[in-house]
């Protein structure tokens, strides 16, 4: 019986030590296979830098305020229409199509240009 005991606990030490053993190690994805994973498409900046272009569900929807988008509510200033509004004026947005976000555009809070206009390259 002594034999038996102990043969049953070599073996469920054998079987405890390989379960803590350490698991293979997944590979590192790329740069451009973590964007893809994150419904991003790689474009090229016109300095020649990579990047990462993730589009937001609601992307392009009218909106009053960021709280009815995913990203910002803004409204592109780089149309000609645009480029005379400033700070208070009354409008309708947009929600931010994808993230970085480049070009000129105010954000909208309550229907109305808040703040400063931002540009991004």
């Amino acid at each position: 019986m002594g034999k038996t005991v102990f043969a049953v606990a070599a073996i469920l030490m054998t079987l405890c030590l390989s379960g803590c053993s350490k698991r293979p190690e997944r590979p590192e994805m790329s740069w451009k296979e973590v964007c893809l994973a994150k419904g991003g498409r790689e474009t090229r900046q016109p300095s020649g830098n990579m990047l990462c272009r993730i589009p937001y569900p609601d992307g392009g929807k009218p909106c009053n305020s960021k709280a009815d988008c995913r990203g910002l509510c803004m409204v592109n200033l780089e149309a000609s229409k645009n480029k005379a509004l400033t700070s208070g004026d009354a409008v309708r947005g947009q929600c931010q199509t994808e993230t970085p976000l480049f070009g000129c555009y105010a954000r909208v809070e309550g229907g109305k240009i808040s703040g400063s206009t931002d540009c991004g390259d």
